[in-house]
């Protein structure tokens, strides 16, 4: 298969025509190629003035890109502060589904919400995931915890973060953004 560019459209687009190589001939408006004509359209991915992509590396990327962030289903980074996260308890039984596999997929653990499209995680619910909320107890916890905000850094997309009556304890610190 051959791709040659043979003409400009009125705009001054390229059209570009695949062709076998033994087909190859001479084209003229009254000749009809032998080989398939395709619409530039569907064939490139035009960004900006004059910058085109032909439809195979672009694809080729998508491909790629897709098997390298969407293989276990979520970003390193986010998994690992998940699994920190999870780890700042002693508490092995807390989060039974959170496991540290390779093929171990973070958007599908428990009370964990991801964007489907970029496997982000979007939000995290985890209300009295601690088992420390008690409502015969007068204050309603036994155990108080420290929560560390700055485990919640990594996760760019993130937009609710239900950590109810878990019985977290201490201030918000002002450092980083969150």
């Amino acid at each position: 298969m051959k791709m040659t560019s043979n003409s400009f459209d009125h705009n001054g687009v390229r059209n570009f025509v695949f062709r076998q190589e033994n087909d190859f001939q001479s084209l003229s408006k009254s000749t009809r190629p032998r080989g398939r004509r395709i619409d530039e359209k569907a064939c490139v991915f035009k960004f900006g003035l004059e910058m085109e992509l032909p439809c195979l590396v672009v694809l080729g990327a998508i491909v790629v890109l897709g098997h390298v962030v969407g293989s276990n289903g979520c970003f390193p980074e986010e998994k690992r502060a998940l699994l920190d996260f999870k780890a700042s308890y002693a508490n092995e039984t807390l989060l039974p589904s959170w496991l540290n596999y390779t093929d171990s997929n973070c958007c599908e653990w428990q009370g964990v919400s991801c964007l489907t499209s970029s496997s982000r995680v979007t939000g995290l619910s985890l209300w009295n995931f601690t088992r420390n909320w008690h409502s015969d107890f007068e204050n309603h916890c036994y155990q108080y915890h420290r929560l560390n905000w700055s485990l919640f850094l990594p996760f760019k997309e993130l937009r609710t973060l239900i950590l109810s009556a878990n019985c977290f304890d201490g201030f918000i610190q002002k450092e980083g953004t969150l």
